[in-house]
């Protein structure tokens, strides 16, 4: 923390699941983040895993909130962004 900084607020989601909605899209709750960090002034804003069942859908959301947030964001994946992920092929 910042030595002037007397106080952070933190905020933490998990389990978004992005890719499941039926209503919502992905810009939908990027937008929806992105307006929780505005508006209740989030220092540090911290991902608690399962964004997507695709890693590349889920590192790309965390990279654009990075690139359109004041806060700082965290992102500790999940399993079901873990396990989704391409393995290296090692058997041709």
């Amino acid at each position: 923390m910042n030595a002037k900084m007397t106080s952070c607020r933190l905020a933490f989601v998990s389990d978004l699941h992005i890719d499941h909605s039926q209503t919502w899209s992905s810009q939908d709750y990027l937008e929806a983040c992105q307006a929780l960090i505005t508006q209740d002034h989030i220092d540090y804003f911290i991902i608690g895993g399962d964004i997507s069942n695709n890693w590349q859908t889920s590192l790309a959301f965390v990279e654009e909130l990075q690139t359109s947030s004041p806060a700082a964001i965290y992102f500790i994946p999940g399993n079901h962004d873990y396990w989704q992920r391409q393995a290296p092929k090692t058997d041709p």
